[in-house]
């Protein structure tokens, strides 16, 4: 039994009182549900993991939001990633990577890679934070996304622009 392959999330309050509801894509490894909404109850400092129940799941499209108990504005972090990670999944090696993740009112439509000098190949994931979203890129063939559903692109070698009709 291995946890370091477990896709996962950190959520870190700035302040007291800080409420949040998670909805995970996946089951969890605490228990909880794919779907099912949970509350947690944190104060300025603490934090809460969350880890999918096995390391074949990912917890891309998990859904963390303040609660209206938090208040108007009770800010806090997300922190999302892998203890070993391999990217694309094909990898024999595995990385350590997370990355603070960005709140839906911060999500543009559009979006640009660029090429990393000495990388042959890189992947990047695009995720629709609503139903419906229509995806292009380089003004390719639309690919339609719901919330929470996420496309992969593996050994890019080029710069692309990623057009999205929804955030």
């Amino acid at each position: 039994f291995n946890n370091l392959h477990k896709s996962e999330l950190l959520i870190a309050a700035t302040q007291d009182g800080t409420q949040v509801s998670i909805i995970p894509s996946v089951n969890t490894l605490g228990g909880q549900a794919a779907g099912v909404p949970f509350i947690v109850n944190l104060n300025a400092g603490q934090t809460y993991q969350v880890q999918a129940a096995t390391d074949v799941l990912d917890l891309t499209g998990t859904l963390v939001q303040a609660t209206a108990a938090s208040g108007v504005c009770r800010p806090f972090v997300v922190i999302g990633g892998s203890m070993c990670a391999t990217a694309p999944g094909s990898c024999s090696a595995c990385d350590h990577i997370f990355e603070q993740l960005v709140p839906l009112t911060a999500w543009g439509t559009r979006y640009f890679t660029t090429p990393v000098n000495g990388v042959s190949g890189s992947t990047y994931r695009i995720l629709a934070s609503q139903n419906g979203t229509s995806i292009t890129i380089n003004g390719g063939a639309p690919i339609l996304l719901n919330a929470g559903q996420k496309h992969e692109v593996n050994a890019n070698a080029n710069p692309v622009c990623v057009q999205a009709s929804l955030p």
